[in-house]
């Protein structure tokens, strides 16, 4: 559905494959089940079931979308029915009109076998993506394809409410506007094997996040500080007390913990994503400390005691 996401097409694309071919291995018994209604019908049953079914399984989607991935999901499973049909042709003496009808509809079993499971394996393999893309469609302007163009959005309150009321800054009688820490965020997100990304201060409050239905932020807000404050202590056994960033490889994630000043940028991602990912975590990195020095001053980068110490120079 969105040519970037090739990785979770694939998987639809392999799995759909798997329920062309179970029904082979009971071919041809029917279980004494024999289709005798107008195939109008069957079909519009079937389209019913899949709004149905996408509707609990995607809530937030409207739904007109849910139509649209309704109708593509008839489509696909009509497919199905034609690879399941040529496989009969080959294997069996069938005619290739018969196979392709038997395959379509006519058998019964594969055809209630492929329509009950594949609203489940659409869920499995594209549920973040179609959230990605119903969120890309909110964006005005699209960070992704607009990455230097400017947007103008307020942050979380946590954020707000630690450096004040914010106020745009002005140059002459030009207003300048930032890429918000959301766009940065969401950017981030969207990348395939993207799980998650929360960006936390440093007592662990969440400024802005992007998750996945998986993920409960409250427990990764305190991981974050938690991790770099414990490797930090570890770092000062070697002379270093700074942490740019932390990678960590376990056999399912592949956890990136980026500081940003006094924030913490943690991005959980599938363990075999490609190595591009850390192009987009530096841009991301780079736009959040832009914005945040933009609009606060370097200030709010600064660890607490180094700004405790900076005061104390001026005093």
């Amino acid at each position: 559905m969105i040519p970037s996401h090739t990785k979770e097409i694939r998987q639809l694309i392999l799995l759909g494959f798997f329920l062309a071919i179970v029904p082979l291995v009971f071919f041809p018994k029917n279980f004494g089940v024999r289709v005798e209604f107008n195939p109008f019908f069957i079909f519009l049953f079937e389209l019913v079931w899949y709004f149905l079914a996408l509707s609990f399984l995607f809530p937030s989607l409207p739904s007109a979308l849910l139509v649209l991935y309704s109708f593509s999901t008839f489509l696909f499973r009509l497919t199905l029915g034609l690879v399941f049909g040529f496989f009969l042709f080959v294997m069996f003496p069938i005619e290739i009109g018969k196979a392709f009808s038997l395959g379509v509809l006519n058998y019964f079993p594969a055809f209630i076998f492929q329509v009950s499971l594949l609203p489940f394996i659409v869920r499995h393999s594209l549920g973040d993506t179609l959230k990605s893309f119903r969120r890309e469609k909110r964006q005005k302007p699209s960070f992704l394809g607009q990455i230097g163009e400017v947007s103008y959005k307020e942050s979380k309150k946590t954020l707000a409410k630690k450096v004040g009321k914010e106020k745009p800054i002005q140059k002459g009688k030009e207003i300048s506007l930032e890429v918000s820490i959301e766009d940065a965020i969401h950017y981030l997100k969207e990348y395939p094997g993207v799980f998650g990304v929360i960006l936390v201060d440093s007592d662990g409050l969440v400024v802005a996040k992007s998750l996945s239905q998986s993920l409960d932020e409250d427990e990764l807000a305190p991981f974050g500080v938690t991790f770099r404050e414990v490797n930090t202590q570890l770092l000062k056994r070697l002379n270093e007390e700074k942490i740019e960033r932390i990678q960590i490889l376990s056999d399912k994630l592949w956890i990136n913990l980026t500081s940003i000043g006094k924030f913490c940028l943690l991005t959980l991602a599938d363990r075999h994503t490609d190595e591009l990912l850390n192009i987009r975590i530096s841009k991301a990195q780079e736009n959040i400390k832009k914005y945040l020095e933009q609009r606060y001053g370097q200030k709010i980068l600064l660890p607490e005691e180094e700004k405790y110490v900076s005061n104390l120079r001026g005093a």
